[in-house]
């Protein structure tokens, strides 16, 4: 990892007890498309984005390996603000 000039709302580590040697940083940014976008930018992750029942938007930008973690940047936004700078 390198470092990032924006701040998530909510990080995590997390070791799932069916897969406790695969671990993942959760990096959550609240309805922040573009700060998302930017963090994806500078850590390589690859985007992709499911449309939920609601209209709302999951957008979730990763990378399996990260030194043996995986890396998952995401948002929960609203289909608009998703579009803007896809």
């Amino acid at each position: 990892m390198s470092e990032t000039n924006v701040m998530p709302a909510d990080f995590a580590i997390v070791a799932y007890p069916w897969a406790p040697t695969r671990p993942e940083l959760r990096f959550y940014f609240h309805r922040d498309v573009p700060a998302l976008r930017q963090f994806r930018d500078e850590q390589m992750l690859t985007e992709s984005m499911t449309t939920r029942d609601d209209g709302s938007v999951h957008i979730e930008a990763s990378r399996d390996d990260v030194r043996g973690v995986r890396v998952v940047a995401w948002t929960l936004t609203r289909a608009t603000a998703a579009a803007v700078t896809a």
